[in-house]
């Protein structure tokens, strides 16, 4: 199951197994503490009951979780970077072994299985969990599916931010792909070191987000999408001279232009406003906003300058080419 409906059910869940798996480290780290939360209500047992391996081999997991306590009530194992749910299935009799425990677990014991990627859903063991446990799908954020989570960080950490703030930061982060909410999430703890109260602007955001490559290219794109030159080619520049790779800030204003010729494609087929949102797969209010853009620019302009960044991006790469090129491109698309 989702993050949301996992730690919803975790207070009611009897489950003595958990797989926490996927590539969203945010989710795992706090399902993780919630159900260390549920096994030691008693924070003081945690080092005492607490086993935590990166892996462990099916006989061993079986022999250690059949320890009785001494010195807690419970005891729980966690695998931090199990590879026991990889790959399909091989002969090892130790996994059905392992499989049939679960039927039969003690109940001072708790197994936690972390892994690190998706974990293969034909896989015995995986079966098994998914029948006498708890299973967490931790799959990355997309920009347009951030919102809850947003909005329920803000109110954690008690923040306000206003409407201007606001559009800027689903604006701003439509540019990563995928999203890491362990980075968001501090960058957006920092914000009340720069606040006075807890009233969040515009300004307060720039100011954090101003160094991140990504970010940088955002404002980029907002100036190519005001016509404004002057401040297009000044921000480029900046960039440049900040260090950031060429092929880097190349991809990034591709995409977006790419992302310019999808509207319009939309839109002439008869998709407009927030219903952008869906075929392109952002934030609602993003593909609104990118849809009023693309009215600005002629497809062809967008075509012939989509064709130069990627023939840009090879000289890049292989060396024939400088920074002018770009120059070239922010120039043609801000006329």
């Amino acid at each position: 199951m989702k993050f949301p409906e996992f730690m919803k059910t975790l207070d009611k869940n009897s489950s003595q197994i958990f797989l926490l798996g996927g590539e969203e480290r945010y989710f795992i780290d706090r399902a993780k503490s919630k159900i260390l939360e549920k096994i030691f209500p008693d924070k003081s047992e945690i080092e005492v009951g607490l086993t935590r391996v990166d892996d462990m081999n099916p006989a061993d997991l079986i022999i250690t979780a059949q320890t009785v306590p001494f010195f807690s009530s419970r005891i729980a194992i966690l695998l931090e970077h199990t590879t026991l749910f990889k790959d399909s299935d091989s002969k090892d009799k130790s996994i059905d072994r392992l499989t049939k425990f679960f039927e039969k677990i003690p109940t001072s014991t708790f197994i936690i299985f972390v892994t690190d990627s998706k974990p293969d859903k034909r896989k015995k063991i995986y079966k098994a969990v998914d029948k006498f446990g708890a299973i967490l799908e931790s799959d990355p954020l997309r920009p347009w599916e951030i919102e809850p989570w947003f909005n329920e960080k803000i109110r954690e950490l008690n923040l306000n931010f206003n409407k201007d703030a606001r559009e800027y930061f689903l604006s701003a982060i439509a540019g990563l792909d995928p999203i890491s909410l362990n980075f968001l999430s501090g960058e957006l703890e920092k914000l009340p070191l720069f606040i006075e109260g807890n009233l969040v602007t515009r300004e307060n955001l720039e100011e954090i987000f101003s160094t991140l490559p990504e970010i940088s290219n955002f404002a980029l794109n907002e100036e190519i999408s005001k016509k404004n030159a002057n401040r297009a080619i000044e921000l480029l520049r900046r960039q440049i001279h900040d260090g950031v790779f060429l092929p880097l800030i190349v991809g990034m204003l591709a995409k977006y232009v790419r992302q310019l010729i999808q509207t319009k494609i939309w839109i002439k087929r008869g998709t407009r406003g927030k219903n952008l949102g869906k075929p392109l797969e952002m934030n609602p209010y993003v593909a609104e906003k990118l849809g009023q853009t693309s009215e600005k620019f002629e497809m062809q302009t967008l075509e012939d300058s989509y064709l130069k960044l990627c023939d840009a991006d090879y000289l890049f790469k292989t060396g024939g080419a400088g920074a002018e090129l770009l120059e070239e491109v922010v120039l043609k698309l801000c006329r």
